[in-house]
């Protein structure tokens, strides 16, 4: 056997050493570990992803191999964190390099975060001092980070701390149309709420230390239009309507061949349809929320609902304006009523956000027979305020336009990042 085919194999062997290693110690990564292929590349300096591949440098794989085991654990899972949130092909026309850091401190933070013995090091003094400064964002993640680094002036240095793997294979702006790199994209976000399932499947005792993990999976940005998300809200029930699903006209033609005046079967009278009968949108009335924007937030809601006839004849809405109380109540059943809204709208409030009261209020009304049959409850808001411990007995969805401290979201709640332009 030549040296360089020693080499290749020794590498291999090595690199599926470190995805068991990484196996045992953290089993939720099972589907993600063995999600990239293996491929050789004497190119990087070490390693390399474009989310189907782990190009690796097989000479520095086994140097790194006898000098520093953990590292090359960490390297593997670091490139795996980057298609597990995206990074790949997120940047747009943000500046390559300091995108690069930024996705590189996220991830080196998720790994510092896990204290797992197999990527467990000891932190630098810089490290600290970044960990710090970002834990102080609203909200952590690469955006947030990137816009933070944009006011700095040692990228440089913060590129040679936080550097891992080779970005270079990453899609440019340009490619980002590329069908390939979109179809690789949507593989990676099964293969993120795959890993997302197998760690709550593992119990409380997995959970420690991978708090940013799951939060950072459980926000991923929207894969859908915000009109498809309002869908969840939509209840089955029977409306007065020929249900031509279920209509058999062989039946139908045959009766009436025999019969001449009496069909053998008729079309049913209803149908069942999935529509949203009853609906809660709260506004969060804080100063962080604009007036113009809340007012354009309730307007775009309501035309995606009734123009995409997604409401009950008797549809009733309630639009709910609240600070750390309840301001005002306003119902609309009609387009004509949220017109009259919408034309004398005014945002009531500027104190602090508490989620709270909105809550209580909801239950108050649900007991009073007030709603009879609630669909679910919108809450617009920046994130900023305190979020009830207790899940309430209807679905629940916090709506942000900006980056949020996802960490502080209860578990119960839905979330959903509003791309579109309002």
């Amino acid at each position: 056997m030549r040296q360089s085919e020693w080499e290749k194999e020794k590498a291999i062997h090595i690199l599926e050493l470190v995805r068991s290693e990484l196996y045992i110690d953290m089993p939720h990564f099972l589907t993600a570990l063995n999600t990239l292929m293996l491929k050789e590349d004497e190119c990087v300096a070490v390693c390399a992803t474009n989310g189907v591949y782990f190009y690796y440098n097989p000479l520095k794989i086994i140097d790194l191999f006898q000098k520093n085991a953990v590292f090359l654990n960490r390297s593997f899972l670091h490139s795996v964190l980057h298609c597990l949130y995206s990074h790949i092909w997120l940047r747009k026309n943000r500046v390559e390099l300091i995108w690069n850091v930024a996705c590189d401190i996220i991830v080196e933070y998720t790994l510092d975060s896990m204290h797992k013995k197999s990527v467990s090091r000891i932190l630098s003094y810089v490290r600290k001092d970044v960990y710090r400064e970002i834990e102080s964002l609203t909200g952590i993640s690469c955006i947030t980070v990137y816009e933070w680094l944009c006011t700095r002036g040692d990228i440089q240095d913060l590129y040679y701390e936080f550097v891992v793997d080779d970005h270079s294979s990453w899609p440019k702006e340009q490619d980002d149309k590329i069908p390939q790199s979109s179809s690789v994209q949507k593989k990676w976000q099964s293969v993120a709420k795959q890993t997302l399932f197998d760690h709550k499947q593992k119990g409380k005792d997995n959970e420690e230390g991978d708090a940013f993990l799951v939060s950072s999976l459980q926000a991923k940005k929207s894969k859908y239009s915000f009109s498809q998300f309002l869908k969840r809200f939509s209840i089955v029930k029977e409306e007065m309507q020929i249900d031509l699903d279920e209509f058999d006209l062989s039946y139908y033609t045959y009766g009436m061949s025999i019969y001449k005046n009496m069909p053998l079967i008729e079309p049913l009278e209803t149908k069942e349809v999935k529509k949203i009968y009853e609906f809660v949108i709260v506004l969060d009335t804080s100063y962080s929320i604009d007036e113009n924007l809340a007012k354009r937030f309730i307007s775009n809601t309501y035309s995606i609902l009734s123009t995409s006839n997604m409401f009950y004849k008797s549809c009733k809405v309630h639009i709910i304006q609240c600070d750390d109380r309840i301001r005002k109540d306003d119902v609309i059943s009609n387009q004509n009523e949220m017109d009259r809204l919408l034309n004398s709208f005014s945002l009531i409030g500027g104190g602090n956000t508490d989620f709270r009261p909105v809550f209580s209020y909801v239950n108050d009304l649900i007991n009073q027979k007030v709603f009879q049959n609630l669909c679910g409850l919108l809450y617009f808001t920046d994130g900023k305020g305190i979020y009830p411990k207790k899940s309430p007995a209807y679905k629940t969805a916090f709506i942000y336009l900006e980056d949020y401290d996802q960490s502080k979201v209860p578990s119960w709640a839905i979330q959903y990042r509003l791309e579109e332009k309002l």
